[in-house]
């Protein structure tokens, strides 16, 4: 198991078994307003995950960017 020693006790791989072991996923804990008692720090692999797809999409071609001309 691997923690994330930037936030000193912060265990990453905990936390998300315990979100698994919930079954309710991030949205089931939002409206559970339970999101202030988790630290899970998911939104830089979002980010990268989301970003990995807009270029596979343009890469075969099924969205093509719009580019802003000034």
């Amino acid at each position: 198991m691997e923690a994330d020693h930037e936030d000193g006790g912060y265990d990453r791989n905990k936390e998300l078994k315990l979100l698994d072991e919930t079954k309710a996923g991030v949205k089931g804990l939002v409206d559970a307003g339970l999101t202030k008692d988790i630290t899970i720090k998911y939104l830089d692999h979002v980010k990268k995950l989301a970003l990995t797809l807009l270029e596979i999409r343009i890469a075969f071609g099924v969205i093509r960017p719009r580019m802003q001309l000034p």
